[in-house]
C-alpha cells in the first residue's frame, strides 16, 4: 500500500505533536511540589491559629470544610454589594437610542385639525402582513384588507411598515410602530 503525500504530512505533523508533547512533559511540566498540591493548599484561611486548627485532615471532610469556606466568602462578598435589579441593565440586543438618525421635517406630524390628520391620530397601525395577494392590516383591533374601509377611509395599499388610506382624495399613511426590547 501506497501512502499518498497528505497521509505523510497528516503523520509528520502527527508525529511532530508527540514530541512537542513530550518536551512539554519532559522539561516543562509541573514540579513535584505543585503536582502534589492538595484543595487545602488552595483555600485563603484568615490569621488566625484557630482557624487553621478546626480544618479536618482527612480528604472527605477537608473538602466539604473548603466547600463551606468558600460559600461563606461568597456570602460575604454578595452581603458587601447591594442587589441588582433587571431594570439597572440595559437589553444587550436593543441599539442604543443615539444611534437614530435624528428626526426630519417630515418625521414630525402636525395636528391642524384637518380630517386626514383626525384619523391619522386617532388610529394605530399594530400589525402588518404584506403578502402577493395583497396582504393584512390589523388597526386598532381591527383586521382589514385592501379596499376594506375603516371610519370613512378605504385601505388601498399595505406595505411591510405601513399602510395607505383614502378618503375624498386625502391619503393618510399610517406607520407600524416597532418597539424595543426595554418595553413591557
Amino acid at each position: 500500500m501506497r501512502l499518498k503525500s497528505k497521509h505523510k504530512l497528516y503523520g509528520t505533523i502527527l508525529g511532530l505533536c508527540g514530541l512537542a508533547l513530550l518536551a512539554d512533559k519532559a522539561f516543562f511540566g509541573p514540579s513535584e511540589a505543585s503536582a502534589e498540591s492538595s484543595p487545602e493548599d488552595l483555600l485563603v484561611v484568615p490569621d488566625d491559629s484557630d482557624s487553621l486548627s478546626s480544618m479536618p485532615q482527612n480528604g472527605a471532610d477537608a473538602t466539604t470544610a473548603i466547600m463551606n469556606a468558600t460559600a461563606a466568602q461568597l456570602n460575604e462578598v454578595a452581603s458587601s454589594r447591594p442587589l441588582l435589579t433587571r431594570m439597572e441593565f440595559r437589553d444587550a440586543f436593543t441599539p442604543d437610542p443615539s444611534w437614530a438618525p435624528p428626526k426630519t421635517v417630515e418625521d414630525v406630524v402636525i395636528d391642524d385639525g384637518s380630517p386626514a390628520d383626525v384619523f391619522r391620530l386617532s388610529h394605530e397601525l399594530q400589525a402588518v402582513m404584506a403578502g402577493a395577494g395583497g396582504g393584512y392590516a390589523i388597526v386598532n383591533g381591527q383586521g382589514l384588507h385592501i379596499g376594506q374601509t375603516l371610519d370613512g377611509y378605504e385601505l388601498v395599499r399595505i406595505d411591510e411598515d405601513a399602510v395607505v388610506f383614502r378618503a375624498e382624495g386625502l391619503l393618510v399613511e399610517l406607520v407600524l410602530q416597532r418597539t424595543t426590547g426595554n418595553d413591557q
